[in-house]
């Protein structure tokens, strides 16, 4: 090692041992009080307040979330897959579920794939109780004018634009 890094090594080392150092101790055994144990009696005790917050609640909800959006996730994903593997047609509920292996879902989840997720979800179309991928643009072929379905302005989408000739 250079003998500089050394030196300035041992330096560190001595400056940080004359520098003073607090540090909190915790006690082993909690001071005890004098007092006797008085045993109540029934009639002056009070039931505990019922907490509507527990940790058991909190991490099932976020799991029941992160159940859901998976969910989600992976159905938007097999339908923009679907679509650039060239497959047009539209898929029900439950044909989306039997092909991404989903059944196992829970009803609550259900309900809110069909009647939240999905239907406001801007990357799904929605047609006759059928779900399909909506592209971001529309359109094909040699003459194709690049239009964004979003609602965009064609040129804040200029740098997706590629001109073949």
């Amino acid at each position: 090692m250079d003998p500089a890094l050394l030196k300035e090594r041992e330096l560190f080392k001595k400056r940080a041992i004359a520098q003073p150092v607090v540090e909190n101790k915790k006690t082993k055994n909690p001071p005890k009080h004098n007092k006797p144990f008085k045993s109540k009696s029934k009639s002056n005790q009070k039931a505990p307040p019922i907490v509507s917050f527990s940790c058991k609640t909190a991490h099932s909800s976020s799991h029941q979330s992160q159940s859901k959006f998976s969910a989600l996730a992976k159905i938007v994903q097999h339908l923009k897959q679907l679509h650039l593997d060239g497959d047009s047609h539209s898929l029900t509920f439950q044909e989306i579920l039997d092909e991404t292996n989903q059944l196992d879902l829970t009803s609550t989840v259900k309900q809110w794939l069909i009647m939240e997720a999905l239907p406001l979800n801007p990357k799904i179309l929605l047609s006759n109780g059928k779900y399909s991928f909506k592209p971001l643009f529309s359109g094909g072929g040699e003459n194709f004018q690049a239009q964004p379905s979003c609602g965009l302005p064609w040129f804040w989408c200029l740098s997706l634009y590629v001109n073949v000739n």
